[in-house]
């Protein structure tokens, strides 16, 4: 599927998804008490920074990886660089990985789209379309329960602002969410998608995501 997809997805999950309530769901995850003090011999982010802070001695692998399958749960992370306030970066981090669980779910929802006979032999561009147009809406009306912080990764860096020294952060934070409930928000999200193929009258769409279901319940 064409990244338009999840660019278009990405684009208000962040604050569709958070209006439905998730932060209820998590448990708080506050900032490390231990960090590791660093002296300014340290190699600079740029020229001009200087880490100072960080909160593991090493960067974990986890921040590299926004999308994870596990036995029993689905992991996702996100990040953010350069804010001034810990508190705030980390809601956004928060926000960059709750976008990274819709674009899961679009690619789920796609691959399962294109496998059917319908899906895979209705106009390409069509489909294309449909789906781009509609599923950042169907994401958005869905509820993901479940979701929980589970590790915070930071690095505080000292750089040279307009009016001194200042303090910025860079930002990582692991969600995660059951597979069940993972499932769930697919099959939810699918549903919303067959229900606006209905309401267009593209019959062959709608077909499709009948068929995807079967799909899904094959994995």
């Amino acid at each position: 599927m064409n990244n338009r997809v999840f660019s278009l997805i990405s684009v208000v999950v962040a604050f569709g998804v958070a209006a439905l309530g998730l932060t209820a769901c998590t448990k708080q995850a506050s900032k490390p008490a231990q960090v590791q003090t660093l002296n300014q011999n340290v190699e600079p982010r740029l020229a001009q920074d200087v880490l100072v802070e960080k909160s593991h001695p090493a960067r974990p692998e986890w921040t590299l990886k926004p999308y994870v399958k596990q036995k029993e749960t689905v992991e996702f992370s996100g990040g953010v660089k350069g804010v001034s306030r810990y508190e705030v970066g980390v809601r956004q981090a928060k926000a960059a990985a709750l976008k990274n669980i819709v674009e899961a779910i679009g690619s789920d929802l796609t691959t399962a789209l294109k496998k059917t006979d319908d899906g895979d032999n209705y106009d390409g561009a069509t489909l294309q379309s449909f789906i781009s147009d509609r599923l950042t809406l169907a994401t958005r009306k869905i509820n993901i329960g479940g979701v929980t912080p589970t590790e915070i990764y930071y690095e505080k860096f000292k750089v040279l602002g307009p009016y001194g020294a200042e303090y910025r952060y860079d930002i990582d934070v692991k969600l995660e969410l059951d597979q069940r409930e993972y499932e769930i928000a697919r099959t939810r999200a699918l549903v919303e998608l067959r229900r606006e193929a209905q309401d267009a009258r593209m019959p062959k769409i709608e077909a499709a995501m009948a068929k995807a279901f079967d799909e899904l319940d094959k994995e």
